[in-house]
């Protein structure tokens, strides 16, 4: 092999290896870390490419490259993203942009620079502000008011910042999360990483909204931070109906939940995860989540 083509093929090697790596742990903000990582991964990848071909034809052979490292996931435990894919050319852009921002013309370097900089910056600052507003206010477990409220959630049935249709708004908050539920097994949303200690409180209220013209059952599980398949783990669930075409307030008390097996009581000190999720809906379900808090 030619030695011009060493550091490129160095670049594609790394890559290789840390694309499939997953770091331990599965805390939001490490996931952020790992994603970020891949970036830099790309913008390395990019570098050692620009010695070989202009900038728009290292941008289209990351794209690829991109675009494999994604679709080589999906039989692993990650799973394939669109936002890693912009994350990951992003990466490309950025060394891309700063490599020929001296040269002629500038502005499109200049502009590759800025765009890319700012789609890598945005989920770490996403992240940081979702971090800093549940210090702020431990209580609240789930709240739409800013634009960075679902980077603590994760789901399987559709999900989406909305605002709450005018008949049931009330003064408190005019934005909810609008969950669009599949006819699928057990399609669920979760909310990850509340305060830990829920000790000092005695009831999870939940305001929801059920703009359908029947009625939900909607089952609301607790998890400590034992792991998913310890024993006792799925049986801390409470199951409310929620009325059609109306907005409901329920106030489940933590500690009655948390006994709902015996022999596996909730750690109420180590909480990890809150779970809203339909037992196999007969049809598509929506409903409106507007907060769910620690009273």
């Amino acid at each position: 092999m030619n030695r011009r083509w060493l550091p490129a093929a160095a670049a594609v090697g790394l890559l290789a290896i840390v694309a499939p790596v997953t770091l331990p742990g599965s805390r939001v903000w490490l996931i952020t870390l790992e994603n970020t990582m891949h970036a830099a991964v790309f913008a390395l990848v990019a570098l050692a490419l620009s010695n070989h071909f202009n900038r728009w034809a290292v941008l289209g052979i990351a794209a690829a490259l991109a675009a494999a490292t994604e679709l080589l996931q999906v039989p692993g435990p990650r799973t394939a993203s669109l936002s890693d894919f912009w994350l990951d050319l992003a990466g490309a852009g950025v060394a891309l942009g700063a490599v020929h921002a001296r040269g002629t013309p500038r502005l499109p370097s200049l502009t590759l620079l800025l765009v890319s900089a700012v789609l890598i910056l945005t989920p770490i600052t996403t992240t940081a502000l979702a971090y800093r507003d549940r210090h702020a206010n431990p209580a609240l477990v789930a709240g739409f008011d800013r634009p960075w409220s679902l980077v603590l959630t994760s789901a399987t049935a559709e999900k989406a910042r909305s605002r709450l249709p005018e008949q049931w708004s009330g003064n408190d908050s005019s934005w909810a999360l609008l969950l669009r539920f599949p006819v699928a097994d057990y399609p669920r949303v979760n909310f990850l990483e509340p305060a830990a200690d829920w000790r000092p409180y005695r009831s999870l209220v939940l305001d929801v909204v059920n703009p359908e013209t029947f009625e939900v059952p909607l089952t609301v599980m607790l998890r400590d931070d034992r792991p998913d398949n310890a024993p006792g783990v799925f049986d801390h669930a409470r199951t409310v109906r929620v009325p059609p075409s109306t907005r409901s307030r329920f106030e489940l008390d933590i500690g009655q939940v948390g006994r709902t097996n015996a022999e596996n009581p909730l750690r109420l000190s180590r909480m990890r995860r809150l779970t809203l999720y339909l037992d196999h809906p007969g049809q598509p379900t929506r409903l409106y989540l507007v907060s769910a808090r620690l009273e």
